[in-house]
């Protein structure tokens, strides 16, 4: 059995009031293409010396002092398959934008546009109408709960492995040669070595279109109120990361016993990343670092049609708002002279070349593909 058969994330159920951990795991239904993983419980523990022993200049027991369960997975970027993933980790899909029911049908009731954006928290919160509801239409009952945490399952061999009501801590996107990808970094509450609800995952497939290298553009421009996406802004990327840290708290007490309070961000998120040029060949990127001109990033990856319509499969990145915090272009040898820059994305007003949002936070992600259903809602 190959990795990529075996692990898959699920978000759990909506609430009504706020209940944490979940009851049970929730059901994966689709697999994630893995390239590996590794989800463990953690103990915090201490030698305790028992003075009424006669061994009383040894330890004698260990005294635990709380249990997390903390790890994450690698997998291939695909176009289809990750929802979830982004979802729960960026923290928000509205249910309508500009009047749109999401994910929003772009081509003859086969592919479909879902927009993820960042949320200021991720622990349970209310549904608002403001999410693009409308009253007495869309089934919103009061006191519904956006939930993002998630169940991850994983068939390790003999029996199904499975972790309940994760956070995602941090989440990596990166796009290189050697192929595009996503890392995840995430705290759950509890692990179970034989999960029933998931004795099953074997039998699911993972055949989605996955997203290469090829497929991958980025556009720069040294300004936040003009759309990069244009021929003239391409740059030619050896490789382009970003890390979203949550700064999520994560805290033991009397109240919970041995396992975790439900996570929660004690600081606001910091969305950072990196970007690899192999030749120095104009000063725009270089001006604007060295200028700390405001810019904005816009990665694009294009698959095939999707079937049945005139659309591409794509995944669209949006960084209306970076400033530079290093930049380098370093001689590396005869005629080899290449750029290296880091950067952190930060929020803006500005709308020009996104798609409608209902939040104004420092990334913005769009997934093209054939699946019709809202991520976090019901």
């Amino acid at each position: 059995m190959s990795l990529e058969n075996i692990a898959g994330i699920a978000k759990e159920p909506t609430v009504f009031t706020p209940t944490y951990p979940a009851v049970s795991t929730a059901v994966v239904t689709e697999l994630l293409p893995l390239l590996n993983e590794d989800v463990r419980q953690e103990r915090d523990q201490e030698s305790v010396i028992d003075r009424a022993s006669d061994s009383d200049s040894f330890a004698t027991r260990l005294l635990t002092l709380g249990v997390s369960v903390r790890g994450g997975f690698a997998i291939t970027l695909s176009y289809r398959g990750i929802e979830t993933l982004l979802a729960c980790a960026l923290g928000h899909q509205a249910y309508r934008l500009d009047g749109n029911v999401q994910p929003e049908d772009v081509d003859s009731g086969v592919a479909f546009r879902h927009v993820f954006e960042m949320e200021t928290d991720l622990d349970k919160t209310d549904w608002l109408a403001g999410d693009g509801f409308i009253a007495g239409t869309d089934g919103l009952i009061a006191g519904s709960q956006k939930v993002r945490r998630i169940t991850y399952a994983v068939n390790k061999g003999p029996n199904v492995w499975a972790a309940k009501s994760g956070y995602f801590g941090a989440l990596s996107l990166g796009f290189s040669p050697q192929g595009p990808s996503a890392e995840a970094n995430l705290v759950f509450h509890s692990i179970s070595t034989n999960d029933a609800n998931n004795a099953a995952i074997s039998l699911l497939s993972c055949d989605h279109e996955r997203i290469v290298f090829q497929d991958v553009e980025c556009y720069f421009t040294p300004s936040t109120n003009i759309d990069p996406e244009d021929p003239g802004n391409l740059v030619n990327i050896v490789g382009i990361n970003l890390e979203l840290d949550n700064a999520l708290s994560v805290i033991h007490s009397r109240h919970s016993g041995l396992t975790i309070e439900e996570p929660r961000r004690g600081a606001a998120a910091v969305l950072s990343g990196t970007m690899a040029i192999p030749r120095y060949s104009t000063n725009t990127l270089i001006d604007a670092a060295y200028g700390d001109v405001p810019s904005r990033l816009l990665i694009v990856a294009t698959g095939p049609i999707i079937p049945g319509t005139t659309t591409n499969y794509q995944l669209r990145i949006h960084l209306p708002n970076i400033q530079f915090t290093g930049a380098d272009v370093p001689v590396d040898g005869p005629d080899q002279t290449s750029q290296s820059y880091s950067f952190v994305a930060l929020s803006t007003d500005e709308t020009v070349g996104l798609p409608p949002t209902s939040r104004k936070g420092p990334m913005v992600i769009e997934l093209i593909n054939d699946n019709n259903t809202h991520t976090l809602f019901p």
